[in-house]
């Protein structure tokens, strides 16, 4: 078993997530920052719909 191959697999996963992560965020953010955005209501609708399927 190489540890060290590990350890940097684990460090490499980490990265990626956090790179989809960041991307989200920034996704969100320009989203808001467009106005892109729901009212309390309508995102209460739609997570009811969501969560007949």
């Amino acid at each position: 078993m190489d540890i060290q191959a590990e350890i940097n697999w684990i460090h490499q996963e980490i990265i990626d997530s956090n790179t989809v992560y960041n991307i989200d965020i920034n996704n969100a953010l320009e989203d808001i920052s467009k106005g892109n955005v729901y009212s309390e209501d309508q995102a209460r609708e739609i997570a009811k719909k969501w969560g007949r399927k």
